[in-house]
């Protein structure tokens, strides 16, 4: 159909724009703030992806107590979307039903096996997507050296993220009932909500100046509503709700999980 182009092969316009700005307050303290934008457009194509763009700012922040002690806290804020415009082609036969929107996609008569004669000018079948993802991190870290005569490195860390997922959409397209072609409005999806907190706990013991032993522990807990898993959840057709069988229970990922790692490095 004209007007559709695999958004891969697409013509398209990009920007990029990276800036950073650092303040030292004192010896001990600095503040660095950042900014990235990242839009792209598809100006040539009546239909499919039209834009992607994206923002993200960062703020981060050090503090040193003492020549082992030192702070660290940091915020960032992703902004990330993507708009396409696509049309509802029908399927059928011969164009020859006589059809003209009068501008209110009102309902028409459907004869079976035939389609509208203006089945690709139709403009009650066009519709639009867009879609966003919304993404709040933030953490804080400390770091001792120097303990046990210089040997021992501790590190903590700790980051919370929550992202929200907005899918917007408008337009709509018919649906044939009873021999009848119903104009059905789309209506935008439940937004997707995930929260990710995870803790980093390490140890590093310096044999000597060549070798090492290194602790390490993470603690992750993930917290996630997604329709798009969750729809299915307690659907009568079992696993035959969905096309492609991916396993029983399917529901939005929701777990913690513990990780422990112990390794050795030497350096020649």
């Amino acid at each position: 159909m004209p007007g559709f182009e695999y958004f891969l092969l697409a013509k398209r316009k990009r920007d990029r724009l990276r800036s950073q700005i650092t303040y030292q307050a004192t010896e001990a303290v600095a503040v660095q703030a950042t900014l990235h934008l990242n839009p792209d457009r598809y100006d040539q194509l009546q239909y499919g992806l039209k834009e992607t763009r994206g923002w993200v700012f960062g703020l981060a922040g050090s503090a040193r107590a003492s020549d082992q002690l030192t702070f660290d806290a940091y915020y960032t804020y992703e902004d990330m979307r993507h708009d396409l415009d696509a049309f509802a082609i029908p399927r059928g036969g011969e164009a020859d039903i006589p059809h003209v929107p009068d501008g209110t996609c009102a309902p028409y008569p459907n004869q079976s096996g035939h389609v509208p004669v203006d089945v690709f000018t139709d403009p009650c079948r066009n519709w639009s997507q867009r879609e966003a993802d919304k993404t709040h991190t933030i953490g804080v870290g400390a770091r001792y050296t120097g303990l046990v005569g210089g040997r021992l490195d501790l590190a903590a860390d700790l980051s919370y993220s929550h992202s929200r997922t907005p899918i917007n959409m408008s337009g709509g397209t018919y649906v044939t009932i009873s021999g009848q072609n119903v104009f059905v409005p789309a209506e935008s999806f439940p937004d997707v909500k995930t929260e990710l907190t995870q803790v980093r706990l390490t140890g590093r013991y310096n044999i000597d100046k060549h070798s090492a032993v290194q602790l390490l522990y993470i603690y992750g807990k993930l917290e996630s509503n997604d329709w798009a898993y969750d729809a299915f959840t307690n659907s009568p057709l079992g696993v035959l709700a969905v096309a492609g069988y991916i396993g029983p229970d399917m529901t939005s990922p929701n777990y913690d999980v513990n990780v422990v790692g112990v390794s050795y490095t030497y350096r020649f």
